[in-house]
């Protein structure tokens, strides 16, 4: 019988490894540790490496195993979701964990919201040690939210500001969403999380934010956040995620013919950021896209850092380099006091 013949399930955990190792065992006991029945979740791994004991110990556990070549990570994704079997996909990073009641938290979300397109769990922020860190940077809803079709801003005014776009292991999503949209996801190479959250959006489906910490946030030394012990690698770091994210946005943009203005504003905010981290003046972003995002200061998620934001990019245009040294080593400093570690606290 093929895998494809075999009976649906109501959640497949799909936990995505590209070239690390170390946690990735830690990640994948999380999962096996659920007090959700296994006979309600499937487990795959899709990954871009052998490893002769990590290849034995998911076979010994019942765990599907994808092996895939250098591709990007909406490839990896796709992949991953033509061969899985749940009605919903729950997403893991290699690095991070599920909470014992994760799973069972969202069967029940499942069964009894049966419009549900959208999934998203609070979660903590950890460290390399599995240790809690205090988190000033993310808010998370105080009770659940249930958002219903309807006005997309408001949705999008409720979402956003409680981190509820963001972190794909907090994320759960149909199966049947992703599959239509699979030309585009194929092609992105990053911004997974924020991608998802807008095919949500436009579906019309249900969304729900849930206030329950059920999922555990890595921190740690990595592309995504940048080295900050160097300065040209954190910029040159931070440039490469950012060049990433814009094509994810553009390509999120061609989905629907009358671009939202969030997502617009969204996408030339990170535009800004990209042209403010070059020290010459390279002319992606132009002085109509910045009059544009002051018109439109309404959508911008915090009002006063974004009108800074937009004010260094027009002296950026007049002198490039001194204001690119300014801004990297600005965030460089407010990276590094974003987290600080609460000893004591384990998770």
């Amino acid at each position: 019988m093929t895998r494809e013949a075999e009976s649906t399930l109501p959640i497949s955990v799909v936990i995505m490894c590209f070239n690390r190792r170390k946690f990735l065992v830690q990640s994948v006991n999380s999962v096996l540790q659920q007090t959700l029945s296994r006979d309600k979740y499937e487990i795959l791994v899709t990954k871009n490496f052998e490893d002769n004991d990590i290849d034995l110990f998911l076979s010994q556990n019942g765990i599907f195993s994808i092996l895939e070549e250098d591709v990007n990570i909406g490839t990896m994704i796709v992949n991953a979701i033509s061969r899985a079997r749940g009605e919903y996909i729950s997403f893991l990073d290699d690095d991070d964990i599920f909470y014992p009641d994760k799973l069972s938290t969202i069967f029940k979300a499942i069964t009894s919201i049966p419009g549900l397109v959208y999934y998203h769990n609070a979660f903590d922020t950890i460290d390399s040690d599995s240790l809690k860190i205090d988190d000033y940077r993310h808010r998370h809803p105080r009770s659940q939210i249930i958002l219903r079709e309807g006005n997309t801003h408001t949705t999008l005014r409720t979402v956003k500001p409680l981190s509820g776009d963001i972190n794909m292991s907090s994320i759960t999503v149909r199966r049947d969403l992703l599959t239509k949209y699979a030309q585009h996801i194929k092609n992105i190479d990053g911004l997974q999380d924020v991608f998802i959250f807008y095919l949500s959006v436009l579906s019309g489906g249900e969304l729900l934010l849930d206030s329950l910490v059920t999922t555990g946030y890595r921190i740690h030394t990595s592309e995504s956040h940048g080295d900050l012990e160097d300065f040209e690698n954190y910029s040159s770091g931070i440039r490469n995620v950012l060049k990433k994210y814009l094509k994810s946005y553009e390509i999120l943009m061609t989905i629907r013919d009358n671009t939202l203005t969030d997502l617009r504003y969204e996408y030339l905010t990170n535009k800004c950021r990209y042209e403010l981290m070059l020290p010459h003046r390279e002319g992606i972003l132009t002085i109509k896209e910045l009059f544009y995002l002051l018109l439109h200061l309404g959508n911008a998620e915090g009002l006063g850092n974004q009108f800074f934001l937009i004010v260094l990019s027009f002296m950026h245009a007049v002198m490039p380099g001194r204001i690119s040294d300014f801004y990297i080593h600005m965030k460089m400093r407010l990276d590094s006091s974003k987290y600080s570690r609460q000893t004591g606290v384990s998770t």
